[in-house]
């Protein structure tokens, strides 16, 4: 994949990502966040606190988790195959 390609496609994933999420609030999945937490705190934790202890926001969480993993197996397999060439050439 070149680089323009990879440049394309993260926007894509993220705008999916944005629909994904704005969806599930306007079905009533989840409710709007009403606690204000900081950025440091970590995934799943955040929006459970955030949420006043929603548990689905928690699994939207998971699910763009999962989304987001699974977007960048194809590139670590990638980097796993150009590390074994060249050591393989050393």
């Amino acid at each position: 994949m070149n680089n323009s390609a990879k440049n394309q496609a993260y926007p894509q994933l993220q705008k999916f990502l944005d629909k994904f999420t704005e969806v599930s609030v306007q079905i009533g999945n989840q409710v709007h966040f009403s606690v204000l937490i900081p950025w440091t705190t970590p995934p799943l934790l955040s929006g459970l606190l955030a949420s006043a202890g929603d548990w689905k926001v928690v699994l939207v969480q998971i699910i763009i988790l999962i989304i987001c993993t699974l977007f960048y197996i194809p590139f670590i397999k990638i980097s796993e195959r150009v590390a074994l060439k060249q050591a393989e050439r050393l």
